[in-house]
């Protein structure tokens, strides 16, 4: 079997065991809140999905239809091109000093250990700073799980815009500066974080696949928060605490006006303590889950 055709068989192999699993009525969480004349839908995501798994339920496309605006964490169509290609570049290699001398040692070995089982040479990822050898070896390590960028949530749906605004939280400059912007221990931690995860295995996607695509919201809290606040609070202050409150300040001032949005983000920005919901919640808007997975808060 050549590897192209391996890692499509993992990813029909994933798709077909995730879609079995899944309960009759099952699916993404989604909050509405509203006032009297806007509404607003909160669709929590997966950047990177199986190519076959059906997430998409009617009601959720009704709302993603009829919304005047859409909304994501950063316009999925500028993502990609020569320019942000070439920021990453700037930012992110460093021909100078390599990371064998910006981490500690057993931190280091550790990422050359992953990186080669990954058949990443280590001369490759040496050049990088922490930040985007952490994103490197999360990118590899889904898409070979099976997982494909072009199915993410927000590529879809970007692709099934109609006359829709399209609005962003932030832009994909600023997300690439916040990581490069990291100082040296927050960026150790970043990567750090990523190899507990690798090490775990890829059982950890596929559960979290699991817990998206049925809307058990207390598994991805458990996943994707829970375990940095406790292990890596500055971290989680950079890339959770304070984009979470500036997005509450956008999202309120959309709010105060009229008309319906559709906001698709992270979906570990909308689940457990400091999400946007509950920052929402504790400023006095109603914020109801209206998907049709088991109830949660």
């Amino acid at each position: 079997m050549t590897s192209k055709t391996a890692y499509l068989a993992r990813g029909f192999g994933l798709a077909i065991i995730l879609t079995a699993a899944l309960p009759a009525g099952a699916e993404p969480p989604r909050w509405v809140v509203s006032d009297e004349d806007s509404e607003m839908v909160l669709f929590g995501t997966i950047h990177l999905l199986p190519n076959d798994l059906d997430w998409q339920s009617d009601a959720m496309l009704d709302q993603f239809e009829a919304a005047e605006e859409v909304w994501f964490e950063a316009d999925p169509g500028n993502l990609q091109g020569p320019e942000m290609q070439q920021l990453v570049m700037q930012r992110g290699m460093d021909m100078e000093q390599p990371l064998s001398e910006k981490l500690e040692p057993e931190l280091y070995e550790r990422l050359v250990e992953q990186a080669g089982a990954f058949g990443l040479p280590e001369q490759q990822v040496a050049a990088m700073q922490p930040w985007l050898a952490s994103l490197t070896l999360t990118s590899v390590a889904i898409m070979r799980a099976g997982f494909n960028p072009s199915a993410g949530v927000e590529m879809r749906l970007h692709g099934m815009l109609g006359d829709q605004t399209v609005r962003s939280l932030e832009s994909a400059e600023a997300q690439i500066r916040m990581l490069a912007d990291l100082d040296a221990e927050q960026q150790a931690d970043m990567l750090a974080s990523t190899l507990d995860q690798l090490e775990e295995g890829t059982e950890r996607f596929e559960a979290l696949t699991r817990e998206w695509a049925t809307g058990e919201t207390e598994g991805m809290e458990a996943m994707l928060v829970e375990t940095m606040q406790t292990e890596y609070p500055e971290l989680y202050d950079v890339l959770f605490t304070r984009r979470n409150a500036d997005w509450v300040e956008q999202l309120e001032a959309e709010l105060a006006g009229s008309g319906t949005d559709f906001v698709a983000v992270g979906v570990g920005h909308l689940v457990g303590e400091g999400s946007v919901i509950e920052l929402l919640r504790e400023r006095g808007w109603t914020v109801e889950r209206v998907d049709g997975s088991p109830a949660a808060p």
